[in-house]
């Protein structure tokens, strides 16, 4: 057995120990009927503002944070639990009350960094406020529920270990010095983050926090001082590596072989204290790895139903919304006539788009779990002779040919757009209609494309593309690249969800902390009663 995997092993029979509940432990008890009130509210926002479920519970812990920060300038540590319990993210009477002390902690010292740090050049002060509020609400999740991150953890380290020893950085990419050692092994650790647990930027970065600085979940005055003042540094080091132009080399080759260590992962995280007795009998352990890649494929099913349900009731609402809160009113104001016609295509055009791109998804063939099996085996039992995973970059092509290449695309993407608009043209629509239809398109297109990438995390098959590619590709990339960059700049284009930030969510917890003190109050009279 290699070292890396008894590491894993012992790493998982320490996580059963956050599941013992220790006597005499005081928890923290939220008033129940508040919590569901306030359950049903955040029912109603994960509709409304859908998300991939791992990331369901850090949104939810944003969202609270900001606008408890926003509000009052100051957080309350026992309130903002209870808020999150009552929420449903957390469960009832299991936090033990001294975490009210470590959040505390964690919002004095980001308050102290926002007060303090400079944003870097690629971002205003703005999108660094939010930036660091966000990191803030990993560190609260992994504070508030630490087995979990200290599984991914685990996993994390456990598949970095296995690529670092495998992987093969290219003689071009050698050649023309495009990576340095340093540089490989954080593309691989981003790389791995993102292939293995879909992570997104914030705990990312959070991650590479914690890496570069051990002390960062309780460092000194002093040394906190010395990271705030070299947080941009810091910043713009971590976006250029996200950014890198070899970044997607390197998920590429982890996205590949992800599967892999999800179910090794599950084997061992699933019954740590017989393991090592499953593994010393092959035909156990390939039973366990069959019976947890079946759960993972039925679960990736259920996962994409909901995907293509709730995404695209996301979109029905929020196009609606925008349609007569922006669209008509902006129409009628400058004298435009209202078309039914241009209007039904406005809304079920995108709606439609993103349903038929997550039903036309298909799940890994048959032949895929033989691959897994066979690739298992490699990791876990001894080989002659290792893989060799290699990254590096396409021979540089004639100047002629590049410039051409492009220019063909170039064509291509102002044709496709140019498509768009003359049929909108004919259909009737405004300027302002045409440019809301391509924003809602465009992002919907990008948004499809993402979770047909995340119903493939069970393949390893590599995929045959068809000759008809080399016609659909270039039509449909513009439009899904389009996505991309305003993604890139406004996270989500989500009407519906700004609205219930600003006009709906702050008076309905003002009706809660109402109906908190009411609650109270009658409580106190009713003990009163001798």
């Amino acid at each position: 057995m290699s070292n890396h995997l008894q590491k894993l092993i012992e790493q998982a029979k320490r996580w059963k120990q956050f599941f013992e509940i220790r006597p005499g432990v005081l928890t923290i008890q939220a008033d129940e009927i508040v919590g569901k009130v306030i359950s049903f509210y955040e029912r109603v926002r994960r509709i409304l503002d859908w998300r991939e479920q791992h990331l369901v519970r850090r949104n939810a812990l944003e969202r609270i944070l900001k606008r408890r920060f926003f509000l009052k300038n100051n957080v309350d540590a026992e309130e903002f639990i209870l808020e999150v319990i009552q929420a449903g993210y957390f469960p009832n009477n299991q936090i033990p009350r001294s975490k009210t002390q470590e959040v505390k902690r964690i919002f004095e010292k980001y308050f102290y960094i926002l007060s303090h740090a400079q944003p870097p050049k690629s971002k205003n002060r703005g999108q660094f406020y939010h930036l660091i509020l966000d990191i803030a609400s990993c560190e609260i999740e992994s504070t508030l529920d630490p087995a979990s991150y200290f599984k991914n953890d685990s996993l994390i380290e456990f598949m970095e270990s296995f690529i670092k020893e495998r992987i093969l950085i290219g003689k071009k990419i050698l050649g023309q010095g495009l990576l340095t050692e340093e540089e490989k092994f954080k593309q691989i650790y981003i790389a791995v983050q993102q292939a293995l647990l879909k992570y997104d930027k914030p705990l990312i970065v959070f991650n590479l926090l914690r890496r570069e600085h051990s002390d960062w979940s309780s460092p000194s005055p002093e040394k906190l001082e010395q990271i705030t003042q070299n947080l941009h540094f810091s910043f713009s080091s971590y976006e250029n590596s996200l950014d890198s132009p070899l970044a997607n080399k390197f998920y590429n080759l982890c996205e590949k072989y992800d599967t892999i260590y999800l179910l090794i992962g599950d084997v061992i995280f699933g019954d740590p204290a017989k393991v090592e007795e499953n593994i010393s009998h092959p035909e156990i352990f390939e039973r366990l790895i069959r019976k947890n890649y079946e759960r993972r494929l039925s679960t990736l099913k259920i996962r994409m139903t909901a995907a293509a349900f709730f995404s695209t009731l996301s979109i029905f609402l929020s196009k609606v919304l925008v349609l007569y809160a922006l669209e008509i009113p902006l129409e009628k104001a400058i004298g435009g006539n209202f078309n039914i016609l241009a209007q039904t295509v406005d809304v079920l055009v995108p709606m439609s788009l993103m349903f038929i791109l997550i039903t036309s998804i298909r799940l890994p063939r048959d032949e895929n779990l033989a691959t897994v099996i066979k690739e298992v085996r490699k990791i876990v039992y001894p080989v002659e002779e290792r893989d060799i995973y290699e990254v590096d970059i396409q021979q540089a092509r004639q100047k002629f040919l590049k410039i051409f290449t492009q220019f063909l695309y170039s064509i291509l993407s102002l044709s496709t757009f140019g498509g768009i608009i003359y049929v909108l043209f004919r259909l009737h629509f405004s300027i302002l209609s045409m440019i809301i239809f391509l924003i809602f398109a465009s992002m919907t297109s990008f948004t499809g494309v993402i979770l047909r990438k995340r119903a493939r995390e069970l393949t390893v098959i590599e995929k045959k593309e068809s000759l008809s590619h080399l016609v659909i590709y270039p039509i449909a990339l513009p439009l899904v690249y389009l996505g991309k960059w305003l993604a890139a700049r406004w996270e989500k284009i989500n009407i519906l969800s700004v609205i219930f930030d600003y006009l709906i969510e702050t008076p309905f917890f003002g009706l809660v902390s109402f109906l908190k003190y009411w609650r109270n109050l009658l409580k106190e009279k009713k003990d009163s009663l001798r």
